[in-house]
């Protein structure tokens, strides 16, 4: 049978354990303090469940933990506090869920990460306080349809940046391509400049093919009356 929740203080007898798989289940629920003193837990698999969500605090007691994993649940929004007090944390992934909103300061009190997935999601909009207060190394946002970035220029923190473009240009898909890397905060000011300019001199581009067409085609007709 597989689980389809996690009662509170369910692993209180696992002080030593340092990684929990609890991957490819049918959870849809964690009660508060189901993962209390597992101090020296530091990687935690969650993902192929269906969590809609995740409560505030619920990671808080894990102060090793470095690597989660909630890919491919159902989660919707990432509320306040989630990813509280996680000091060594390097690695989530949210990668493939449903998730349309995040709370600000729902990574509060994360120090430095390394990799944060949120690619194959709803996120459409989004403010820098989304990611307020997060110092972190790679943000993946590939695969959502986001309709603008322009308030990613005031985070100074983000190191490098994924994502795919999809707008009204109708220039080739960046998907997943590097965008900036070891990027600054004047280097986010110019994106949206940057992809408009890209879409202007894709269509320069056609314009030009096509007269050059058009020329080669009187050229060939004046010869063949000349002769």
């Amino acid at each position: 049978n597989k689980l389809t929740s996690i009662g509170p203080m369910l692993f209180t007898t696992l002080g030593k354990l340092n990684t929990l798989s609890l991957a490819s289940n049918q959870i849809d629920s964690i009660y508060q303090f189901a993962f209390i003193n597992l101090i020296s837990l530091d990687t935690i698999y969650l993902q192929y469940n269906n969590l809609e969500q995740i409560s505030s605090y619920l990671f808080s007691n894990l102060p090793n933990l470095k690597t989660i994993n909630l890919s491919y649940n159902k989660i919707r929004l990432i509320n306040t506090f989630s990813f509280y007090n996680l000091l060594n944390l390097e690695e989530l992934s949210l990668n493939d869920n449903q998730i349309d909103r995040i709370d600000r300061l729902a990574f509060n009190k994360i120090l430095f990460i390394d990799y944060l997935d949120l690619s194959n999601n709803k996120l459409r909009n989004f403010t820098y306080l989304d990611f307020y207060c997060l110092n972190v190394e790679t943000i993946d946002l590939c695969l959502n349809p986001l309709q603008n970035a322009n308030d990613l220029k005031y985070c100074s923190d983000i190191k490098q940046l994924k994502l795919e473009w999809e707008n009204s240009y109708n220039f080739s898909q960046n998907v997943c391509n590097n965008i900036y890397p070891n990027s600054t905060t004047s280097s986010f000011t110019t994106l949206t400049t940057r992809i408009t300019t890209t879409s202007r001199n894709n269509a320069n581009r056609i314009q030009f093919n096509y007269l050059i067409i058009i020329l080669q085609y009187l050229i060939g007709n004046l010869i063949y009356l000349i002769y």
